[in-house]
């Protein structure tokens, strides 16, 4: 049993003595194992919408059920819708501002009573703000604001939520467009250079034991390579951290079909 887990491993420590922890359920159920197979997940495929949602909730982005809940409202739940956004919002910060206008620029205009018939009564100009204005704090806006797609960018999340998600997004984008060639040893050594999840496993107690783990998945993966690109590893993964994908596949025993040991 693994009740007092902690009190043998503090003992070992201190006594210098090298251990691994296998865990209880195994290590392809560490949770850092599944993160990390999410992740492999949609990059093969990335119409996976369970695997995305474990990718967004995991260490690696971090995203709050509420900030979930705003996304989907706002009908930007999956990677195409995410990675549209995030492609339109990049290109919008790198256009050029525009330059200020030369009122010698503006041609003349005679204004008559009929360019006045629609104008709304002026008492309603100076209403309160609407539902979907942030707040001064930087507050993302109430969570009513999220239910109109024309609303659905990714500002609808707290800044931290938001800037750790466009960062993954951009990982994403460029492993989907060559993480078959690179292979998945390369790309789960890009995961660990280009984000903070060895530093947020790192602050967990068992944080040497969970990162130990990614690095033991990477030798995993680059032994396996050999035998087939990023498609064949996820395959063999799922199939010995998702029972539901092994039953799909006809493999009745308790046993995976292919095994990482």
């Amino acid at each position: 049993r693994f009740t007092h887990l902690a009190h043998y491993t503090q003992a070992l420590k201190r006594a210098g003595v090298p251990f691994y922890v296998v865990r209880g359920r195994g290590f392809y159920q560490a949770q850092e194992v599944l993160d990390v197979t999410a992740l492999l997940t949609v990059l093969d495929d990335p119409e996976d919408r369970l695997a995305l949602l474990t990718l967004l909730r995991s260490p690696l982005c971090g995203l709050s059920d509420d900030s979930l809940v705003r996304l989907h409202l706002a009908g930007r739940l999956s990677l195409a819708a995410l990675l549209s956004q995030h492609a339109s919002e990049v290109a919008a910060a790198a256009a050029p501002a525009p330059g200020p206008i030369d009122p010698r620029d503006v041609p003349p205009r005679d204004y008559g009573e009929e360019d006045f018939d629609d104008a709304p009564p002026l008492e309603l100009l100076d209403g309160p703000p609407s539902l979907g204005e942030a707040g001064s704090d930087g507050a993302p806006p109430p969570l009513a604001s999220s239910l109109s797609p024309s609303s659905a960018t990714l500002a609808v999340l707290p800044s931290d939520e938001q800037g750790r998600l466009t960062r993954l997004l951009g990982l994403l984008q460029l492993l989907l467009r060559c993480g078959d060639r690179l292979g998945p040893a390369t790309c789960l050594q890009a995961l660990c250079d280009q984000t903070d999840y060895l530093a947020v496993l790192a602050a967990d107690p068992d944080g040497e034991q969970r990162i130990a783990n990614v690095y033991r998945l990477m030798s995993r993966a680059r032994a396996l390579e050999g035998r087939g690109g990023l498609r064949s590893f996820v395959r063999t993964l799922r199939l010995c951290t998702d029972p539901q994908f092994a039953a799909m596949l006809g493999n009745g025993s308790s046993e995976p079909a292919a095994q990482l040991a």
